[in-house]
């Protein structure tokens, strides 16, 4: 058994990368197991076969790397993969209200939850955004990586609410458009507000 702790959190990324994948053809060439222990979540992803997933010394997500990424069963989980967005929402009937517009339950992972105030966590990759002249402003758009970063303001102009969503080629959004906000069915991971 190899065991691993923050090999390497030190490393410059293009290195750190290659001796991941290095760590992981070892030990499949010698049919070893191998422990690793880390924050980053993209080494969970890219080296890891199973995964724990701890909050507070508690163990709050086990399974497959790849199937905690698509389907959390914790808010920590939800919020540890990928580009997370979070929301605060409230839920009447089949009708879920954030501050950036009105979705439906099947959008939910597990649409069965039966909570009125909602903590929601949705990737980034998961949100479509749409032209609408009902929708929010945008107020300001920025470049984030291969992310687009909307600050958005509701019809009334009041808080503005900042999302990052994934820059799509052929859709231009730019500053004094409005836009709808809709998550892709079935991405959005949700718990009562009260858990967090």
């Amino acid at each position: 058994m190899l065991l691993f702790d923050e090999p390497y959190a030190n490393l410059d990324v293009p290195f750190r990368r290659a001796l991941r994948e290095d760590a992981r053809q070892i030990i499949r060439q010698t049919d070893s197991i191998g422990l690793l222990v880390t924050h980053d979540p993209d080494e969970v992803l890219t080296v890891a076969d199973h995964v724990v997933v701890l909050d507070n010394g508690g163990i709050v997500d086990v399974g497959a790397p790849q199937g905690l990424f698509d389907a959390p069963r914790s808010t920590y989980g939800a919020e540890l993969f990928g580009e997370p967005q979070v929301f605060d929402a409230t839920m009447h009937d089949q009708v879920i209200t954030t501050a950036v517009g009105d979705w439906d339950r099947s959008t939910l992972i597990d649409p069965t939850i039966s909570s009125d105030a909602l903590k929601l966590v949705v990737d980034a990759d998961h949100l479509l955004i749409d032209p609408d002249p009902q929708g929010l402003l945008i107020d300001e758009i920025r470049a984030v990586g291969r992310l687009d970063r909307l600050y958005l303001k509701s019809r009334e102009g009041d808080a503005i609410t900042f999302l990052d969503c994934l820059r799509v080629e052929g859709r231009t959004l730019s500053a004094g458009m409005r836009v709808r906000v809709t998550p892709i069915t079935g991405k959005v991971f949700a718990s009562p507000a009260s858990i967090g």
